[in-house]
């Protein structure tokens, strides 16, 4: 059963039938707050901020947290108050740490916040569409500029990093959407066809990594299930898909051959040379050999100051040459709020699987696309993913999850 199904109430009041108007008015709003705007580099589109006013506006009143996610705030809280006090280098940074803790503790943002199927179904109408917009937007520019002649430069003309893990999300989510309408399947197909070519071509090794390997573990657990439930007709239906696949791959690398050259260069064929890792993971000046010296220099630092990390200061603080970002969104977080603050990540992220695996299949598969795209680029630092993570924690939280968690 998927969250839009549930009957989630509040103070015993029964759920207010979906209006189209509600939902459409918050389809906008879930849209502004996925667009991603940058400034000099910096995401600022922190637009979801302002989402507990959706909560009055509809319902003229907020929702409260559980204690425990309280409990939680506060011992962020804690972790800002010290870092500032304590790390007087970093005192001409103050301007700088509130900021990132204001976008950091973001990610409760939503569970002060009534969430009901109007706005899952809103969010979810949201993430495709921005999706599928980006993602057409990506195909025209690639043709218009050249195809597949302009080889590898393409990368830097129409690749992008910062919006995959959305993708991934998007795909996921239509995946497990409109599976008992015919005319239905058919645009599922197709939206899913230029989803895939969308997220081909941002050129991103992560992006296609964390799909192949999200839509592996599904499969794995799939067969799993089927091995102790043999269901033939699930069988088949693994098969059609993985036949699908097989046929849209052969096709892209015949229309536009250079996606498939860049990624088999880059990805398939570095990876299988074990010769080549090795060299990069020493290569300092390398995209891997960076990631290992940053997380060297991360953990050098959170073991110096365990409570805290850098209070919400990003890598650039204690670089030695190295600028921009950790390159991994849970190591950012370890370094930012330190061994406690990522315990409470680490927990947050664990009961967000925990229900969206029971109640939610598409969030939970997707989700764990975005967490293994954590492990090569930030993600919930972006203010898109910000927005993800927010809407997603606030799931968690609402009083009818209570219940069922007591059941």
């Amino acid at each position: 059963m998927g969250i839009s199904e549930m009957k989630i109430q509040s103070n015993n009041t029964p759920l207010e039938a979906v209006s189209s108007k509600k939902i459409g008015f918050l389809f906008i709003c879930f849209l502004i707050f996925l667009f991603p705007l940058s400034y000099e580099g910096l995401s600022i589109n922190y637009t979801f901020l302002l989402a507990p006013f959706l909560s009055i506006f509809f319902y003229q009143t907020l929702q409260r947290p559980r204690v425990i996610y309280q409990l939680f705030i506060l011992v962020y809280v804690l972790i800002f108050l010290i870092a500032a006090i304590y790390q007087y280098e970093f005192y001409p940074e103050i301007i700088r740490r509130v900021s990132s803790f204001i976008l950091f503790i973001s990610m409760f943002t939503f569970m002060f916040v009534k969430i009901d199927k109007s706005m899952v179904l809103a969010f979810k109408l949201a993430v495709v569409t921005i999706s599928v917009f980006f993602s057409i937007k990506s195909v025209l520019s690639f043709i218009f500029l050249g195809g597949s002649s302009l080889g590898f430069e393409a990368k830097d003309l129409i690749g992008s990093q910062r919006f995959g893990f959305i993708y991934i999300l998007a795909i996921w989510v239509v995946f497990y959407e409109f599976n008992k309408v015919r005319i239905l399947k058919l645009i599922k197909i197709i939206v899913l066809l230029i989803l895939v070519l969308g997220l081909f071509l941002t050129f991103s090794r992560a992006s296609l990594l964390s799909l192949i390997l999200s839509f592996f573990l599904m499969f794995l657990h799939g067969f799993v299930l089927w091995v102790k439930n043999p269901n033939f007709r699930n069988f088949g239906k693994a098969i059609g898909i993985f036949i699908l696949c097989t046929l849209f791959v052969y096709l892209l690398n015949i229309i536009f051959p250079i996606i498939g050259q860049f990624f088999d260069e880059r990805l398939f064929s570095f990876f299988l040379n074990s010769e080549a890792v090795d060299g990069n993971l020493q290569d300092e000046n390398s995209s891997e050999g960076t990631r290992v010296a940053i997380l060297k220099m991360i953990l050098n630092f959170v073991l110096a100051n365990p409570l805290t990390g850098t209070g919400y200061l990003g890598v650039w603080n204690i670089s030695n040459g190295f600028t921009g970002s950790a390159h991994n969104q849970h190591t950012d977080t370890l370094l930012r709020t330190g061994v406690i603050g990522f315990l409470i990540y680490s927990y947050l992220i664990f009961r967000l699987l925990s229900f969206l695996y029971k109640y939610e299949k598409g969030f939970f598969w997707g989700f764990i696309g975005i967490l293994i795209y954590g492990l090569f680029h930030e993600t919930f630092k972006e203010s898109q993913g910000g927005f993800v993570l927010s809407f997603l924690v606030g799931l968690i939280s609402v009083q009818s999850v209570n219940k069922m968690d007591n059941k």
